[in-house]
């Protein structure tokens, strides 16, 4: 990600954290190939179950809520998170305490199926996200892992309708969507 100049120039800050609900140090960076084969995207705080080859690194971890306040993030400030972290979105969304409600949109991704070692599945999430007052509002299709939407549900109330017409647009033209918006504005 540090080589991506794409992110540079979108302004995208790197930082080096390992964020979690509880003091965990370990970090499991999956492997990749020499040909460049293999998903460095799937590294994980948890250790992938199947064979494929790992290396653990060490590092300290930190709870979100404890980020967000190193960032000197405003505690009325209203939040968009996405969360994509391999097996921890549950425990990455837990550690951010006090600050729950100030969460107004939410895309994390989630597993149908364990694919680390105890890992929380997608109801946890759900049940989670209830639980600081957030609203389901649509999901991916995929086998495995899937993005989950959330808006927090005072938002959700007081534009119920505009939401239910942007899940229904891209219902109806998928992917495309995204580029029909764009071409719009």
């Amino acid at each position: 990600m540090q080589l991506n100049t794409k992110l540079k120039k979108e302004k995208i800050n790197i930082n080096h954290v390992l964020i979690s609900n509880k003091p965990i140090s370990d970090f499991y960076i999956a492997h990749q190939s020499i040909e460049g084969t293999g998903n460095l995207g799937s590294s994980s705080i948890r250790k992938p179950i199947d064979k494929n080859p790992s290396k653990k690194i060490s590092m300290n971890s930190v709870s979100l809520e404890d980020f967000l306040k190193s960032k000197e993030i405003d505690t009325e400030s209203q939040l968009a998170l996405w969360i994509d972290v391999e097996g921890s979105g549950f425990e990455v969304l837990e550690s951010i305490n006090r600050k729950s409600k100030q969460i107004s949109l939410l895309h994390i991704e989630s597993e149908l199926k364990q694919r680390w070692t105890g890992q929380k599945l997608k109801k946890d999430v759900i049940e989670l996200c209830i639980k600081y007052e957030l609203k389901f509002s649509c999901h991916s299709f995929h086998d495995s892992q899937q993005d989950l939407i959330f808006i927090s549900k005072e938002i959700y109330h007081k534009h119920k309708f505009r939401i239910k017409l942007v899940i229904l647009f891209t219902k109806l033209f998928g992917p495309s969507s995204s580029r029909i918006l764009q071409v719009l504005q």
